[in-house]
Formats: C-alpha cells, sequence, structure tokens
C-alpha cells in the first residue's frame, strides 16, 4: 500500500513539474526550427506505436503460454462401455491455459451416449507438467484447474 501511494505521489509530483514547466518548454520549442520539432513528434509517434504493438505481441505470447500450461490427453463422457471421445470439444474450451465453468451436458459436449443412463465426464490432463485427472457427474461442472 505504501509503494502505491508513493507511486502516485511522484507521478503526481512530475505532472505538476511538467504543468509548471510548461511556458519554458513553449518558449523552447518556439526557439527551434519547425522541422526538427516535427521530427521530434513523429519520432514520438512511432516509439509509441512500438511500444503499443511490443505489448500486443507479449500478450500473444502470453496467451500461448497459458494454453500449454494446460493439455488434455483424454476425454470420455458417457456411461460404462458406452463412452464418446469429447477431447476436442474440452480443447476448444481452454482460455489462458485453464477451462473455466464448463457445464457438463449432452449438448455442451455434442454427444448423447448411454441414453437414460447417469453420465460421467472423465479428463485426463497435464498441468504444468503434472498428470492429473477429474471426473465430472452428467450436469455438474467442470473447472480445470
Amino acid at each position: 500500500m505504501k509503494k502505491k501511494i508513493a507511486g502516485w505521489v511522484f507521478l503526481l509530483a512530475a505532472l505538476t513539474e511538467l504543468i509548471v514547466n510548461v511556458p519554458k518548454v513553449l518558449e523552447i520549442i518556439k526557439m527551434i526550427d519547425r522541422n526538427i520539432v516535427l521530427e521530434i513528434g513523429l519520432l514520438i509517434i512511432l516509439i509509441v506505436a512500438g511500444i503499443i504493438y511490443i505489448v500486443e505481441k507479449y500478450k500473444e505470447f502470453r496467451n500461448k503460454l497459458r494454453s500449454v500450461l494446460l493439455i488434455i490427453d483424454s476425454a470420455e463422457y458417457g456411461a460404462m462401455g458406452e463412452t464418446n471421445d469429447v477431447v476436442h470439444v474440452l480443447w476448444s474450451k481452454i482460455v489462458d491455459g485453464r477451462i473455466e465453468k464448463f457445464q457438463v451436458t449432452n449438448i455442451t459436449l455434442g454427444c448423447h451416449p448411454a441414453k437414460g443412463k447417469p453420465k460421467i465426464l472423465t479428463v485426463k490432463y497435464k498441468y504444468c507438467g503434472e498428470p492429473r485427472s477429474i471426473s465430472v457427474p452428467e450436469g455438474g461442472t467442470l473447472s480445470i484447474p
């Protein structure tokens, strides 16, 4: 909390200094050749655009890395002896390296094996390289990790 307050105080002080010195900065700009000012402005725009590009690429990389954190090895849905492979459905539900609050139903899994019998979704997966498994009954909610 103290670090946050110190950061805000520093930011406020820097903005105050900038506001106080605006007339001085404007005088300096008037003395500089306008072409140089335009070049500096374009350079600043290019730098900002570059920073935005780098931040976006970092976000893409981070999302790809997170999706590798969760690897689904197998996913079967059904009752004894009557199961369907639904691993492709779960792969499509991975967001930022996890599956959150996925309702286990015939509709969400796209199949209806073992009609009239209570079904179970059994998932074998690796999270951060560690093998794990989970079983969720029909109507339950799956969240990984």
